[in-house]
């Protein structure tokens, strides 16, 4: 528990002069955070992403066997996180993913799909029984939806509020993209240029 004694209460966390920034530090990055919930409103100084091209195959330079990760602002990725967060407890009370929907969902993994079609195969192989499969490799999937038309529209079908669908659209329109390679920076450009972009 917590002791009191002359003006300090020490606890895990240490004195009272070391909580108190922390708890300063909180409340004021909890009501930046919500102000954007709000009103939609986005800082512009959360406008740059960095991606960096991480290699998947060993000793190759060929672009497509790179994989793309992007780093944005810390604040601009906390909210995003947040509300991702708040959604998918929704999503899970109703039941608005579909059970077979494995991936990115959390407790879950793919290897239990994998699995099952795994005994499948084996248990028609042993009672020689016709079965059939189909895997498809979505390459590039989540490099080739629009925003408006992939992203957006699976969001309002999965029943995310609007005001949080303009605000994901208001980040990602006024985003500017830097490529870090070998020698620094890229210039600044935005993605998928200056349609609706992918």
């Amino acid at each position: 528990g917590a002791e009191e004694g002359r003006g300090k209460r020490r606890n895990g966390w240490g004195g009272y002069d070391e909580q108190q920034p922390a708890i300063v530090v909180s409340e004021g990055v909890r009501r930046m955070l919500n102000v954007c919930m709000e009103t939609g409103h986005v800082y512009g100084s959360w406008s740059q992403e960095v991606l960096c091209t991480v290699p998947k195959v060993k000793g190759s330079t060929y672009i497509g066997d790179t994989r793309p990760i992007g780093l944005l602002v810390i604040l601009r990725n906390s909210l995003m996180g947040i509300i991702y967060r708040r959604v998918r407890v929704v999503w899970e009370e109703h039941g608005v993913i579909a059970s077979t929907q494995l991936g990115s969902q959390r407790g879950m993994g793919t290897e239990e799909a994998r699995m099952l079609q795994t005994y499948v195969f084996e248990y028609c192989y042993l009672f020689n029984k016709d079965v059939a499969t189909c895997t498809e490799d979505k390459k590039h999937a989540f490099d080739s939806p629009t925003q408006t038309v992939g992203f957006q529209m699976g969001m309002m079908r999965l029943g995310m509020p609007e005001r949080l669908i303009r605000l994901d659209q208001v980040m990602n329109v006024m985003g500017r993209m830097m490529v870090r390679y070998a020698h620094g920076m890229s210039p600044e450009f935005k993605r998928g240029g200056e349609g609706c972009g992918n």
